[in-house]
């Protein structure tokens, strides 16, 4: 997961720091006439970590192995543009088409898009992760394992020299998984026996209705106090 975050904000090596400019983020969607926003299902990889810090027992373990977002969890792609539409009172966010952007690395299974030659100046991006978790117990000497699925939105504008300023951004949630104990550090096909993927769908599907509406309070309310500003 901090793998597939990392690389997702680091696509071009090069970032501005987060900027609003004197435009609301509403405003700016509104002026540009259409906006994509794109989603990014990255392969779910094993996260072997330690809950007090220190080093896990399974980091000389970590299995290679990823699993793909179901078609299930792709299905929710233009239900959460449709989303982000009617929450920020919109009509010009669109699903943006991922195999229209250059490819410009691959990853641990996972394409590293080349946005700076993309076309693209003004777009969001939802990159949504997951990680079969292994981390050390701080009470027993087990193991406690689970499923991870976090999301995250983001605004981005591109700038001339290549670099991304993030306008806006923000959690959609993470779906939790229930935490299974072993004495040991499990293999691939451990956690793909007992960590469904689809288990968690309705807990992703409600962490991105719930993230996205407050998500939209906040940037209407910013639209509102700028409008009032200009009579």
């Amino acid at each position: 997961m901090k793998k597939f975050i990392t690389t997702a904000l680091a696509m071009c090596m090069v970032f501005a720091a987060m900027a609003g400019g004197k435009e609301t983020l509403i405003e700016q969607i509104k002026n540009k006439g259409k906006v994509n926003v794109y989603i990014q299902f990255a392969p779910i990889a094993h996260d072997p970590g330690s809950a007090t810090g220190s080093t896990s027992p399974c980091v000389a373990s970590k299995f290679k192995e990823t699993s793909e977002f179901t078609e299930e969890y792709k299905a929710h792609s233009q239900k959460i543009v449709d989303l982000l539409n009617k929450q920020l009172k919109l009509t010009e966010l669109a699903l943006g088409d991922l195999s229209t952007i250059p490819v410009k690395s691959e990853m641990n299974d996972m394409k590293i898009y080349d946005w700076a030659k993309s076309g693209e100046k003004f777009f969001g991006l939802i990159t949504v992760s997951g990680s079969y978790k292994a981390t050390a117990s701080t009470t027993t000497s087990e193991i406690e394992n689970a499923l991870w699925i976090p999301s995250r939105l983001m605004f981005i504008e591109m700038k001339d020299n290549g670099g991304m300023s993030f306008i806006e951004q923000t959690s959609l949630g993470t779906a939790m998984s229930e935490k299974k104990m072993s004495t040991g550090c499990e293999k691939y096909a451990y956690f793909k026996e007992n960590f469904p993927i689809n288990d968690l769908l309705q807990k992703f599907q409600e962490g991105y209705e719930s993230k996205i509406e407050d998500f939209a309070l906040k940037q209407l309310k910013k639209y509102d106090k700028a409008q009032k500003k200009k009579k």
